[in-house]
């Protein structure tokens, strides 16, 4: 539903910090100098041994170029990298087949599960979000690296379905346990869905509308009746509002709209505007000024840094609140 800027600078000090660490290519030579992967069946350890063509594939992996390629893909570039690996290389993304535990093994469990080569923490932090770029409804601020207080990493592409993007910068995205939990998204395929990737997402993908269905609107705030006012999508991306369950969840959010419908409805708004205007000693901005009315961000660069701000600049827009 939000946006996240692209950020190159810090897509390459990812590709650093990990290259750095240098365990990536470091799996990939113990894979190939061991011939596969060992794996103890009851008591015995045997060899799970690679085929020509999986060693060849790996070895090309074993390349700063090519994995500097693969963590630093382009946001846009993603769906068509899949759609070529599956046509070239598609045991990578066949569970049973000995090269994608390989991949699993170098991606997945000595890629971003080892914490010595990705400090999920520094990650988030440095991203700067404060709400879930999915639903903009939860906060997803970070406190510091020793607490449990922080927000997930949700894998845009699965890691189980496609684990050779495990680590790819642009496939990693900070969310909320909501967006990110066996309820919504989980390990749904992105790809298959066709969902589209925050890094990817226009103002204007998704937009909110209301329906007045009584009168009821009108009665004291003290006791709304959420019933009277229907919220939905005049624009959606397609599959995206049903994995992450949105229209359901923003229905509880019709005392939102409600609000802003009564504010724009009553003088006393104008009158407010007015005095802030002429306010002696202070001088307030119109995006300012917006927000102390409507409690929304207008700015939709601004969107993250307050929950629901994307449904109150839609219905503020609709409303002339704007």
């Amino acid at each position: 539903m939000l946006t996240i800027a692209k950020n190159n600078n810090l897509c390459h000090e990812h590709y650093t910090t990990i290259k750095n660490v240098n365990r990536i290519r470091h799996t990939i030579q113990r894979i190939l100098r061991d011939g596969g992967l060992y794996k103890k069946i009851t008591e015995n350890i045997s060899l799970l041994a690679l085929s020509n063509d999986d060693r060849q594939f790996l070895n090309k992996l074993n390349k700063n170029s090519v994995l500097k390629r693969i963590i630093c893909i382009e946001p846009e570039n993603i769906r068509a990298f899949i759609q070529s690996t599956q046509l070239k290389y598609s045991d990578i993304y066949d569970t049973s087949t000995l090269l994608y535990k390989c991949i699993y093994n170098i991606f997945v469990k000595h890629g971003y599960e080892e914490l010595a080569n990705l400090n999920k923490y520094e990650f988030i932090k440095n991203i700067g979000l404060e709400s879930c770029p999915y639903c903009n409804r939860s906060y997803i601020y970070t406190l510091n690296r020793n607490t449990k207080i922080k927000p997930e990493i949700d894998h845009f592409y699965p890691k189980d379905l496609y684990p050779i993007l495990a680590i790819s910068y642009y496939n990693l995205i900070p969310s909320c346990p909501t967006c990110n939990g066996l309820g919504a998204k989980s390990n749904q395929d992105s790809f298959a869905l066709n969902l589209k990737n925050p890094y990817l997402m226009n103002s204007d993908d998704f937009k909110f509308n209301f329906n007045i269905k009584t009168l009821n609107i009108l009665n004291p705030l003290s006791n709304i009746d959420k019933d009277s006012v229907e919220i939905f999508f005049e624009n959606e991306v397609p599959n995206q509002a049903d994995v992450f369950g949105l229209e359901e969840l923003y229905k509880e959010h019709r005392d939102i709209v409600i609000e802003l419908y009564i504010k724009a409805k009553h003088q006393y708004v104008k009158n407010y505007v007015d005095y802030l205007h002429s306010y002696s000693g202070l001088t307030f901005s119109d995006d300012e000024i917006y927000r102390l009315i409507t409690c929304g961000y207008k700015n939709e660069n601004e969107h993250h840094k307050r929950p629901l701000s994307k449904l109150i600049k839609d219905i503020s827009d609709e409303l002339g609140l704007g």
